[in-house]
């Protein structure tokens, strides 16, 4: 009988106490292979999971995903210029702390599909040892914080800064296939040593930092440009402790043993369109797995040794593009393009089915079931093959908990499920029959509204800085002291209500002799405050559509106020950022359907506040400049683009005020009095 490797005893024992803590504190979780010790909760005859989710926050933009150690969620994302860390209670989702660096949307190098790789997409990284917590932004930050010191900062590195990082390069023939994310792969803490993939072209892909300090402590043989996957993979070869990653090129094993770290065990060739191994690689033994859709198409399991490399096995037609395929009593599962079971021996399907697009993860239970997030926000549970063995057994589905692509990968720890979305919007679902608890992100975070909007005195009797107002009841005709001439021309299904709103669906109001005295006032004070009072109709609306919107067509813009599903976003235009306005676009208040809120949004010298119900809930000072660059032949329209047909909005506003200044927080307070009477 061989003795236990160091690394594996180390991996056991790590795997003991996690299970008794009930963590999930990396990628993939405590044993990084997709395998939880917890069970699903499933009884058959009741709901599952057993009820609505017990809280509900937003933590940021990107597909990174949560992790939980000791009753304490991990989140990071980017909003509003930030990457934000976020520390947050898993029986509440309230914070507990939060701290955040400036940072890009996206990396330096950014090239295509930023509508799916915005924001953080690594995973953080939880060290047990030292209570680090390790973070990498999509631009190349990776960042140390003491958990144990509320988040405080220990070190900092910037892998563009320091290694001079290129863009990835062209990797197949295929034209129009050159792509580049920033940073996708979650670190790996090993002994003393974070790991990250660098794709540093002269120094080494793969590097390791002393973790403790952030000082270089190695590189890697293999020089490789980074590939884009989730997570570093870890498996013992002969008894020695070895790393696999998917690079651009390659299935990549390297060794980390004392001196030897870093060095080349295996390179496996697997190049792929966009350098797109997003499912990464998983292992078994001194086996692992690589798949790609893309040029691949397909699926290969590899033998890898020592002194013999990197060996095919078998190679199927049955890839996952994006959910990492987990292993599991000789079955190989992923939710990709539907639910797969492939037997892990020979290759050959076993069963497939259940209803997963694109987007979608997975992980076995303890009751050998798998639990399945997927496409915009479905959960869903089903039987392994251990259970069904001839077909996908679907045994419960919850279908749109959110609204937006499920790329981050579910998590399951002490008996709660946490599902989020490249949006930011992370849900916690209870399996011990936990109920909403009062005062916590579960209940409706929107502040509370006036169960009436009269609007007989608003918007006042000429308040400060007011440009043009309208409300409900005055027609298309409404005329103020800054826009003499203004008048309002319906485009296509807009109209009145009975209660004299403009109502949308379809076309939009167009404001005619508003737009030049609102962009000669706006554009000397260099500050503006916009209040809506609105209702939405649907939360399924995206694009986004256009509640108001100050422009040419739907790329060139002054501003944008826009609906993203159950959230407002602000795009504006500066001397700093581009004629669309989106370096950065704002994010801004979640809201509700079928509920009346007013929102102001104010901004001056670089800080932008938006109000909800009279309520200040973003902040941020990610937009600099002026609006020197505003387009005078831009128009101002609701509910729909200027050029029209292609953002309608569905909704109605029921009043609508410009102003040149900011307006401070009492008065905006007061404002909503004011709209009530």
């Amino acid at each position: 009988m061989k003795p236990i490797s160091p690394f594996s005893l180390s991996c056991i024992l790590f795997s003991l106490s996690a299970f008794g803590q009930e963590n999930w504190s990396h990628w993939l979780g405590d044993n990084r292979n997709g395998i939880s010790a917890e069970s699903s909760g499933f009884e058959p005859g009741k709901p599952w999971p057993p009820g609505p989710p017990i809280w509900t926050v937003n933590v940021g933009e990107g597909a990174s995903s949560p992790i939980l150690v000791d009753g304490v969620v991990y989140a990071f994302g980017w909003e509003n210029g930030e990457n934000v860390t976020r520390a947050l209670e898993a029986k509440t989702g309230k914070v507990i702390w939060q701290e955040s660096f400036p940072g890009p949307r996206f990396g330096r190098q950014a090239r295509g599909d930023q509508r799916m790789y915005a924001g953080a997409t690594s995973t953080p990284e939880f060290d047990a040892e030292s209570g680090f917590l390790f973070t990498l932004s999509a631009d190349g930050d990776l960042v140390a914080r003491n958990t144990k010191a509320d988040g405080d900062l220990v070190w900092h590195q910037n892998f563009y800064t320091l290694f001079d990082v290129p863009r990835r390069p062209q990797i197949t023939k295929r034209k129009n296939t050159l792509r580049d994310y920033g940073y996708t792969t979650s670190p790996f803490v090993f002994e003393d040593w974070v790991i990250a993939e660098v794709g540093d072209r002269k120094g080494g892909c793969v590097k390791a930092f002393d973790k403790k300090t952030g000082k270089l402590a190695w590189s890697s043989e293999n020089r490789d440009p980074a590939g884009h996957t989730g997570g570093l993979t870890p498996m013992t070869i002969e008894g020695v402790p070895c790393l696999a990653v998917a690079t651009s090129y390659h299935a990549l094993v390297l060794r980390l043993d004392g001196s030897n770290a870093g060095k080349t065990v295996a390179e496996f060739p697997w190049a792929t369109d966009f350098s797109n191994t997003i499912a990464g690689i998983a292992a078994q033994g001194n086996e692992l797995l690589i798949a790609s859709r893309y040029n691949q198409m397909a699926m290969a399991k590899v033998a890898i040794s020592l002194r013999g490399g990197a060996k095919q096995v078998w190679r199927n037609q049955y890839p996952t593009g994006v959910c990492t395929p987990v292993i599991h009593d000789g079955r190989i599962y992923f939710a990709n393009k539907g639910i797969h079971c492939v037997d892990f021996k020979t290759g050959k399907l076993i069963w497939e089915g259940g209803r997963i697009g694109d987007a979608g993860s997975c992980f076995v239970a303890a009751d050998d079931r798998l639990v399945v997030w997927g496409n915009d926000g479905d959960l869903s549970l089903v039987e392994t093959a251990g259970r069904s063995p001839k077909k996908c057994t679907v045994l419960a589905e919850k279908r749109g908990v959110f609204n937006s692509m499920a790329w981050p990968h579910v998590v399951l720890a002490d008996g709660r499920i946490f599902c989020k979305t490249v949006n930011g919007d992370l849900a916690c679902f209870s399996l011990k029959g936990e109920a909403p608890a009062a005062g916590t992100p579960s209940s409706p975070d929107t502040p509370a509204a006036p169960t009436e909007w009269k609007l007989s005195n608003w918007p006042g009797e000429n308040p400060a800085g007011l440009i043009w107002s309208w409300k409900q009841g005055d027609g298309l005709a409404k005329r103020s002291v800054a826009a003499r001439r203004a008048k309002m021309e319906a485009r296509g299904s807009a109209k009145f209500d009975a209660n004299g709103a403009m109502k949308l669906d379809g076309g939009g109001f167009l404001l005619k002799g508003v737009s030049g005295a609102l962009m000669d006032r706006m554009q000397k004070s260099n500050a503006f405050t916009i209040e809506l009072i609105f209702q939405t109709d649907d939360l399924r609306q995206k694009g986004p559509a256009r509640v108001v919107s100050f422009s040419k067509d739907p790329y060139e813009r002054n501003f944008t106020i826009g609906q993203e599903g159950d959230r407002l976003s602000l795009r504006l235009r500066t001397s700093t950022n581009d004629k669309n306005g989106m370096k950065p676009e704002l994010k801004l208040m979640k809201f509700e359907q079928g509920r009346i809120n007013s929102v102001c949004l104010t901004f001056e010298q670089g800080s932008f506040v938006g109000y909800l119900n009279g309520k200040p809930v973003t902040r941020s000072r990610a937009v600099t400049g002026d609006f020197s660059n505003w387009d005078e032949l831009h128009g101002l329209i609701l509910g729909d683009e200027f050029s029209g047909g292609s953002r309608d909005w569905k909704g109605t506003i029921h009043a609508l005020a410009f102003f040149d200044r900011a307006l401070p927080e009492s008065e905006v307070a007061a404002r909503i009095q004011l709209a009530a009477e």
